[in-house]
């Protein structure tokens, strides 16, 4: 699977950004796939069946890359799952490809996830330090110790356990656009992608807005 996480920058005292923002983003995401989520302070969407659409995956990455930059976003990557493309864009990488998955996540801090982020006085009390110290926890002591978002994130960013994600669609944002930051030109063009692509992407949404993704079937492939 394709994912790539694009991250908003953080405001003052790191408080996250505005949801206007996050959903305006999303808006603009939607112009790619239909599969295009909010999670944390991100924008992930699963491009893996669009690149054949954009010229392949380099001539997307190369759009998504710019034209996210022109709308504020301070970091984009992309990995095999959406946890995983989050956790390498909070780092300030891009390809979460380079490495098996698994190698990728072990070397990062344990503040890439927000589930580990939660407990990170308890855990660094356990002598951890990155997300592959975390994983090298007894599970069943880590079950019974934290909630079970801490394994289940793990899991879900490691990809043994499918992602599931509420699915946005145009209807979700008729009111948006105006708070993406960026100049006025890219907001009329924003409107301008979001007349042209909502008829189509709205058939394909029917089906899928209201159901949680499961990337389960999904083989990882890297971005050439």
């Amino acid at each position: 699977m394709l994912w790539a996480a694009l991250l908003l920058p953080l405001g003052p005292d790191s408080t996250p950004p505005s949801s206007d923002a996050l959903q305006g983003l999303g808006t603009w995401a939607l112009q790619f796939t239909t599969r295009v989520a909010v999670v944390d302070e991100a924008v992930v969407m699963a491009v893996e069946a669009s690149t054949r659409l954009f010229r392949g995956k380099r001539a997307l990455r190369d759009r998504v890359v710019q034209e996210a930059a022109d709308l504020g976003a301070r970091s984009v990557a992309w990995a095999p799952t959406s946890l995983a493309a989050i956790a390498v864009a909070r780092v300030g990488k891009e390809n979460g490809f380079r490495k098996p998955i698994s190698e990728l996540l072990d070397e990062l801090p344990m503040e890439t996830l927000r589930a580990t982020s939660k407990h990170l006085t308890t855990l660094t009390q356990l002598g951890c330090r990155t997300l592959g110290d975390v994983r090298k926890l007894p599970r069943s002591g880590v079950s019974r110790r934290f909630d079970k978002e801490l394994l289940g994130a793990m899991d879900q960013a490691y990809g043994p356990r499918p992602e599931a994600h509420r699915l946005l669609s145009h209807s979700d944002f008729d009111t948006t656009l105006e708070d993406l930051p960026g100049p006025p030109a890219v907001r009329l063009g924003l409107r301008q992608v979001s007349g042209c692509k909502q008829a189509s992407a709205e058939r394909l949404m029917a089906a899928r807005a209201q159901t949680p993704f499961d990337s389960s079937d999904e083989t990882p492939t890297p971005v050439e």
